[in-house]
């Protein structure tokens, strides 16, 4: 039962971390090709390496935490 209740947790703050990450490329990409960032390419810059940095700290933290449950 708790390894049940440990994955339903798991899953729903995975999900909700993907629909955050998604939420936040759309924002990104929206901004990028119709906003300023066009013009303004140290904001688009700085934009995108906090994305890659984000996508980078959720993966280490997934094979650090979750895949020790193996």
């Amino acid at each position: 039962m708790r390894k049940t209740l440990l994955f339903l947790l798991i899953l729903t703050g995975a999900s909700g971390i993907l629909f955050s990450y998604f939420t936040l490329l759309t924002d990104w990409v929206n901004t990028y090709f119709i906003d300023m960032n066009s013009h303004n390419y140290l904001k688009a810059v700085l934009e995108s390496a906090v994305l890659l940095m984000y996508i980078y700290s959720g993966i280490k933290f997934f094979n650090r935490h979750v895949g020790s449950m193996r």
